[in-house]
């Protein structure tokens, strides 16, 4: 279980690093690595001698970028949803039917 959890947290910081390097990048590098992922996909989907290739190619490429983005924080999430059952404590899960303590602000 202790394996586990370990190894679930190096996978969320890596991940959260991947993203810190993804952030980082300066925009014509960003631009540069999604349209090289945009040609490739282009490639699979458009036929390449049509005469409005690079229109549709340019067309797909904000796409791309929007899918990428959504994809990595999914990725994020998920691995936290994994983690999160092996961070709780054996107290707080058997303490659930008890009444939890509250900060008032006002009273």
């Amino acid at each position: 279980m202790k394996k586990i959890k370990i190894i679930l947290v190096i996978l969320i910081l890596m991940w959260m690093s991947t993203i810190f390097y993804f952030s980082n990048q300066p925009g014509d590098e960003s631009k540069n690595t999604s349209s090289s992922v945009t040609k490739i996909i282009a490639k699979i989907i458009y036929d390449e001698t049509a005469e409005d290739y690079l229109e549709k190619e340019q067309a797909l490429d904000p796409i791309i970028r929007k899918l990428a983005h959504y994809t990595i924080y999914l990725i994020r999430r998920t691995n936290n949803n994994n983690i999160y059952p092996y961070i709780q404590t054996k107290t707080w899960q058997n303490n659930t039917n008890k009444p939890r303590n509250t900060v008032r602000f006002m009273q």
